[in-house]
Parts: C-alpha cells; sequence; structure tokens
C-alpha cells in the first residue's frame, strides 16, 4: 500500500491495493470446456508487489495505447524507486516501521537497523521480507498512515489547504518580493526530499538528474527544463544551507 502510493499518490491505486478489500472483490473468469463457455466467479489474490508490478506494466500499455479513461494510468514513481525511498526514510526515521520477526512478533524496527536491511520481493501474498544479507530477519512491515503522508504527501495538498495569496495568483504585478520566495517553495520540498532519496541510494548522480525523474510532478505550467532547474537549484541550496 506504501509503495503503491508513493507511485501513484492515488487512493483509489491504494485500495486496490489493499489485501481485505481485494478479498471482497471478485472477476468472472471464462473457462470453455467441449466446446461450451461457462464463468467461473474468482476473488482477487491478496496484493504484492509481483502483482503491482503487472499493473505497472498494465498501466504503462495503457498510456503508451491511448487505452480509454478506465485504464489505470502510469505511475509517477518507478516501483524500485518507490521501495528506495521508503527505506532511506525509515533509515532517517522519518516514517517508522512495525514488523513480524521469524517467530511471528510484532516488533518495531529501528531506524539505525536499516542500514543493513534490504527489502525484497516475495511470491508469497501478504509478505513484503526483509533481509540481512542472505536471511530473513522481518516480513509484513507496517507503516504508520499519517507519516506516510507526511513524508509522501498528496500532489498539490499544501496549495489545496491554504489560502492563495494575491501576489501568488499573479507574482509579476507584485511589488516588494524578494528573491528566493516562489510560490511553489513549500510545495517542491516532498519533491526536494525525494531528490535526496534518490542521491543517497546513488540511483542518480546529479541534483539535475534527480529532478528530471520528479519534474514531471512538479507544481507550476512552466516547461520540463524549467522546472528541472528549478528543483536544482533549489535543492543546492538546502543542501548548502544544511551542511553550513
Amino acid at each position: 500500500m506504501v509503495i503503491a502510493w508513493i507511485s501513484w499518490r492515488d487512493l483509489d491505486v491504494v485500495r486496490t491495493f489493499w489485501d481485505e478489500y481485494r478479498k471482497c472483490c471478485s472477476d468472472h473468469v471464462p473457462r470453455t470446456a467441449n466446446g461450451v463457455t461457462t464463468f467461473d466467479l474468482k476473488h482477487w489474490e491478496p496484493a504484492n508487489i509481483r502483482a503491482l508490478g503487472a499493473f505497472v506494466r498494465r498501466a504503462s500499455w495503457a498510456a503508451s495505447d491511448g487505452a480509454g479513461s478506465d485504464a489505470p494510468k502510469a505511475p509517477s514513481v518507478p516501483l524500485g524507486d518507490a521501495i528506495r525511498s521508503v527505506h532511506a526514510a525509515a533509515s532517517e526515521g522519518k516514517v517508522s516501521a512495525i514488523a513480524l520477526d521469524l517467530e511471528g512478533n510484532e516488533v518495531k524496527i529501528e531506524a539505525y537497523s536499516w542500514s543493513r536491511l534490504e527489502i525484497r520481493n516475495s511470491d508469497k501474498w501478504f509478505e513484503l521480507p526483509i533481509y540481512v544479507g542472505d536471511r530473513r530477519k522481518y516480513t509484513d512491515a507496517r507503516f504508520p498512515r499519517d507519516e506516510v503522508m507526511a513524508v509522501w504527501p498528496a500532489q498539490n495538498l499544501t496549495v489545496e489547504a491554504r489560502p492563495v495569496a494575491e501576489s501568488e495568483i499573479n507574482p509579476r504585478t507584485s511589488p516588494g518580493k524578494k528573491k528566493g520566495q516562489g510560490s511553489y517553495a513549500a510545495v517542491d520540498e516532498p519533491l526536494l526530499d525525494e531528490m535526496a532519496a534518490l542521491l543517497k541510494n546513488l540511483s542518480v548522480a546529479s541534483p539535475e538528474e534527480a529532478a528530471k525523474r520528479v519534474a514531471s510532478r512538479a507544481h507550476g505550467a512552466g516547461t520540463i527544463e524549467s522546472k528541472v532547474e528549478r528543483l536544482a537549484k533549489r535543492f543546492r541550496k538546502r543542501t548548502s544551507k544544511n551542511s553550513a
């Protein structure tokens, strides 16, 4: 559910991959025997990363084929990047995690432990095993919704949640506006966090490359190139400020 949220920022997609929801859903599957076609009622299997990957492929195909509006939209963040983003946020203590150990006990995964842990896929439903080297350590990790939503908020949540100042509606006619007080500063912060995670995990080599990964979700009517430049500059400024 967390990975689906990071990838799509769409609660309908998260709901699709919510196990309890899927258990209540079913499809009529055709079966042909002796030239006669009948339909069997088949319940959805509980979700896992493999099923989510199949959903990504279907969404990507629908996007390239120009499928109808009922087709799933392509994710804005690749699954691999979403998994690495969870790992980075957990290791920094931005999100906490409760999981089952090998004896089935519910335990808290401490932030410092994540530097040795690796999230992997599993063929088994309801399982997202976490390993130390080649040894499985935990499974069924759960993250608090409020923490997840704080680190990976809904797109444009900040803009929708607060009144929009007149200077933001028509910034070019606002006298006295100081440099660096762009109206997108707060909205860009979650994207800067994602860029930091990409750089930390060596998924990209530079702030510009990281900005290209997230620029399609940046607010504003500018071109992708201008958004990449804006995000890269803002990221470098934040990094230099934090290291000062």
